[in-house]
């Protein structure tokens, strides 16, 4: 389905809009925790190079942009494993070991996934 490229931007202004103000109203929560303003930052700018990831990958619709749309996809793929990692990081602080060992199973099993997509044709 083709957008119109104002509605687009639009709806891209608007989400990265959404992220950078959440983001800063978490960082001012998180204001006496530098664990807790590194985790923001980390997953402001993590997201941030997703978006652009996931855009290049949009655009990139010529013939000859295969090797281009494979190293796009592996760059989403260790962006999106390493944000998975970080929130299961987070996560895993509050619950006991089994779960923490079956969530961090989850995050592997999901990263395994990508890889087999990703090799894929």
């Amino acid at each position: 389905m083709r957008i119109h490229p104002v509605l687009r931007r639009l709806f891209s202004n608007a989400h990265i809009s959404f992220l950078t103000a959440s983001s800063a109203v978490a960082l001012y929560r998180a204001r006496m925790q530098p664990w807790a303003i590194s985790f923001v930052l980390f997953s402001y700018v993590n997201l941030l190079f997703l978006f652009r990831c996931l855009r290049m990958l949009e655009t990139a619709t010529s013939p000859g942009d295969q090797q281009k749309k494979m190293r796009v996809k592996a760059a989403i793929l260790l962006l999106a494993t390493t944000l998975n990692a970080s929130f299961c990081h987070q996560v895993t602080k509050l619950m006991p070991p089994v779960v923490s060992a079956v969530l961090w199973s989850l995050v592997v099993l999901v990263a395994a996934g990508g890889v087999v997509v990703l090799v894929r044709p």
